[in-house]
């Protein structure tokens, strides 16, 4: 029943009711949980444990969210990087721009960064707020896909490719402000609770604000008179209410081409993906890698290719 809530997701929005982005975040240990309970069953009681697992096939595309498999990726196309570099500072934006050169890609988009620094590879750029977006390709056109709005900044860049126009937008959702000792359990059981709620009088509040610049961004994109590559950081989960609706009539290039455990978020030392590269369905996603090797922030690296028909 809690697997299915999360699904629920897709159709009621945080300012109805919010309990069920709650859920979306402990969507991994339902899962371990309930596999457990499944295997369990089919050792001890099959016919139980029959239904169990059928129950469990059906939620193997939300679960293809959060870890996937897909053979055969062959690199092609335009390669892009999408990253939270966590307010860089003079030394750090050193080290992201000697990633950055390493990498060689065509595209790079940057949350909560104040980098304003010319990349030589890299000669156009756009910058808004906390992103920014840096391109091989001549920017034709660019600007604010919404106001300033709770810490939230997005951003769009019209890029000339190859004799295509594509639009690529770098977004950063309203960010949680969690702390590790926030969320870090104690032995004493009246402190857990008051932290629990503690918790929950946080999250709220910033789960309807993603609501609204969710549903700006979506406005934006379906206006768009050209193909979107959508990159960033969403501070939300694959089975959340936000993840839903950016990614209706989109390509989620993890789920289309990605390996492995999607997770982007390190520093909770918890599978936590929120970190995305969406395109339009007439883009081809080609290759995904989450770079686990980069730890100048507390988010890895995203770096995808896609071929533009």
């Amino acid at each position: 029943m809690i697997m299915g809530a999360t699904l629920l997701n897709a159709y009621i929005p945080p300012k109805l009711f919010v309990g069920f982005n709650f859920l979306s975040l402990a969507f991994p240990i339902v899962v371990i949980l309930y596999s457990l309970i499944c295997f369990f069953w089919i050792a001890t009681w099959r016919k139980r444990g029959l239904v169990t697992l059928f129950l469990l096939i059906l939620f193997l595309l939300p679960i293809e969210r959060w870890g996937n498999y897909s053979p055969n990726t062959n690199p092609k196309g335009i390669k892009i990087i999408t990253y939270n570099t966590k307010q860089d500072n003079k030394s750090h934006k050193e080290n992201i721009i000697a990633f950055l050169e390493k990498e060689n890609p065509d595209i790079v988009l940057l949350q909560e960064s104040n980098m304003k620094e010319n990349i030589d590879a890299l000669p156009y750029h756009f910058h808004s707020g906390l992103v920014s977006i840096y391109s091989r390709y001549k920017i034709i056109g660019s600007g604010k896909v919404m106001d300033f709005n709770d810490n939230s900044f997005s951003a769009y860049a019209d890029l000339r490719i190859r004799g295509k126009i594509v639009r690529v937008l770098s977004v950063y959702l309203s960010p949680f402000n969690l702390e590790k000792d926030m969320v870090k359990p104690t032995g004493d059981l009246a402190q857990n609770e008051q932290k629990a709620q503690s918790l929950a009088g946080m999250l709220a509040p910033n789960f309807k604000k993603h609501q609204y610049q969710v549903e700006q961004i979506k406005n934006f994109v379906e206006q768009s008179p050209y193909p979107v590559i959508i990159g960033g950081d969403f501070n939300s989960v694959p089975n959340s209410y936000e993840y839903y609706h950016i990614a209706k009539g989109m390509k989620d290039s993890f789920l289309e081409v990605g390996n492995g455990l999607g997770t982007s978020f390190h520093d909770f030392k918890f599978p936590i993906r929120i970190d995305y590269l969406f395109c339009s369905k007439s883009i081809t996603p080609s290759f995904f890698k989450t770079d686990r090797t980069v730890h100048l922030s507390d988010h890895f690296p995203i770096i995808g290719y896609f071929d533009i028909p």
